[in-house]
């Protein structure tokens, strides 16, 4: 695999206090895409917006989603439900975040056509989340991930 900072700073994100549960109610109850909106995050972070690049990357996760990472994780659900399927439920749950991975080795490549912005990086933030979420039909809710992501991480 390639060197992705997206993917790193993913990690550190996801691992952060509130930001998995925030992003998984997300994903769950209002079927957004925990990589797009973690993409979102990472651009507002580094002084970018999606721009002209939002619309091609929400069709590409749509995409991988439907045909590869949603049934992975469909399969490992199921498995994390029976008693005697641990195996089989580490296995799946690799092969998720494999799939993930390539998800987000394709947004990476986006960068370069992601304008840079003065906004701060909470307003940033919110504003690529509202037009991913308008896209998919969601109106708003963003707030609780915005700050869980934005709070300061200690560094050790």
């Amino acid at each position: 695999m390639t060197d992705n900072p997206f993917w790193d700073w993913s990690l550190d994100c996801y691992a952060s206090p509130g930001v998995k549960d925030a992003l998984l109610v997300l994903q769950d109850r209002h079927g957004l895409d925990v990589n797009l909106m973690l993409w979102c995050l990472w651009l507002a972070e580094k002084g970018r917006e999606p721009g002209p690049a939002l619309s091609p990357a929400i069709d590409i996760a749509q995409d991988w989603t439907r045909r590869v990472t949603g049934p992975v994780r469909s399969a490992r659900r199921e498995a994390r439900k029976a008693d005697d399927a641990a195996d089989l439920y580490q296995g799946l749950l690799s092969c998720e975040l494999a799939a993930e991975r390539v998800l987000q080795d394709r947004l990476v490549e986006f960068w370069p056509h992601c304008p840079a912005t003065s906004a701060p990086p909470e307003l940033q933030a919110h504003s690529a989340l509202q037009a991913y979420a308008e896209h998919c039909g969601y109106a708003d809710g963003f707030d609780g991930l915005i700050t869980a992501v934005f709070a300061p991480r200690e560094t050790v």
